[in-house]
């Protein structure tokens, strides 16, 4: 029957028996394993146990054309003598149907465990890198939470923010508006009109404070210089004043 088979080792040609068979035949390895070949299929296509009822000794010298061949098989213990005929040993391990369907369903099997094993190292190995990259986002998120940004002078950073609605002047702005003259009550409600309106945000707001205090005193502005000095500003010196609090210069 078309696609019928049997069942023959691949490492045959070195097993000690097939070269015990060929002292005792004086036959080469091709010519022993060609024998077998012809045995073994011919109790497949015509046996379902291995029992050849009707084969001799001398029949499988003649049917393999080797001098000598029953007797070598049945010194090896490949076959058996029984009444009537010859029997495979442990021919329904080797061949026949069910021995065919064992190892069909083993070859099927260990098919489907490669493929599995490949896609459960494959799903292991992505989920590890998932698993892994999650871990190390936690990690940062913890770090962060517990080392925040810190400033060059040591301490948390701050962040910018816009002018508080309960800001006040310090000590440090006090004193430096002080030494250079400058009027708090004139320039600290420009100040925070200036800066609220304009929306602006600053880390730390008493500096700005003594930057605007500084520029009061550069620009000589409201009765600062001039009041001390008891001298008008000129319209030009207006112009330029009015548009240095308006943001403008």
């Amino acid at each position: 029957m078309a696609g019928d088979w049997i069942k023959m080792r691949g490492n045959l040609w070195d097993d000690p028996r097939v070269s015990r068979l060929c002292d005792l035949t004086d036959q080469p390895e091709a010519m022993v394993i060609g024998a077998l070949y012809w045995l073994w299929s011919s109790a497949d296509s015509h046996t379902e146990d291995g029992l050849m009822p009707g084969l001799s000794l001398k029949g499988i010298d003649r049917k393999s054309g080797v001098p000598g061949f029953g007797k070598a098989l049945l010194d090896v213990g490949w076959i058996a003598e029984v009444e009537g005929g010859i029997a495979i040993v442990r021919f329904d391990e080797h061949n026949g149907k069910s021995a065919k369907r064992r190892s069909m369903e083993a070859k099927r099997k260990g098919e489907v465990r490669k493929v599995s094993a490949s896609d459960a190292d494959k799903s292991k190995t992505e989920s590890g890198k998932d698993a892994e990259l999650e871990l190390e986002k936690e990690l940062e998120k913890e770090k962060e939470k517990k080392s925040p940004p810190v400033s060059p002078q040591g301490g948390k950073a701050k962040r910018a923010a816009q002018l508080p609605e309960d800001f006040e002047p310090n000590e440090t702005n006090k004193r430096l508006a002080e030494e250079l003259g400058v009027s708090l009550i004139n320039e600290f409600p420009q100040f925070c009109d200036h800066h609220r309106a304009k929306g602006s945000t600053m880390k730390d707001w008493h500096a700005a404070m003594n930057t605007w205090i500084r520029n009061a005193h550069r620009f000589g502005r409201s009765g600062n210089r001039q009041a001390q000095q008891g001298r008008k500003e000129t319209p030009q010196e207006r112009g330029e004043r009015m548009a240095r609090e308006r943001g403008l210069a």
